[in-house]
């Protein structure tokens, strides 16, 4: 990088190096924008495609029939049922299976932090212990 111009008389380079912008302080904001720009289409995009599904969807099942009934078979038979709420069931039993797996795998490890600490102290004291009954 060069120094400040010639025509600018006693400027330090530091001062001349404040005034001028870099390329990354007008590309990064750009390519931030652009990102963010991608982030909000691919969500209009998801939110149109499930709605344009949905509205296909309901115009062939109820929604007394998709809130009312408890079977889930949506096969190419004679009486599918679309019941939602096995799905529902599912996806709650699965849930708390995997919270009941993550709250246990917590307090495990919080018991086993809380216990670090005092892991010197049960050492030495076992070295004290050992120590008095080998005499």
């Amino acid at each position: 990088m060069t120094g400040p111009p010639s025509g600018l008389g006693r400027v330090s380079t530091s001062e001349w190096r404040r005034g001028r912008r870099r390329w990354e302080e007008t590309v990064i904001p750009w390519a931030l924008k652009l990102v963010a720009l991608v982030s909000v289409l691919t969500t209009v995009g998801i939110v149109v495609s499930l709605l344009t599904e949905a509205v296909g969807f309901f115009r062939e099942v109820s929604l007394g029939d998709f809130f009312g009934d408890t079977r889930w078979a949506p096969t190419f038979s004679l009486d599918p049922h679309f019941g939602i709420w096995p799905l529902i069931n599912g996806t709650l039993l699965i849930g708390i299976v995997i919270v009941m797996a993550a709250v246990s795998w917590q307090l495990t490890i919080v018991a086993l932090l809380a216990f670090l600490p005092v892991l010197p102290l049960v050492k030495w004291i076992q070295k004290r212990q050992l120590a008095a009954y080998s005499m």
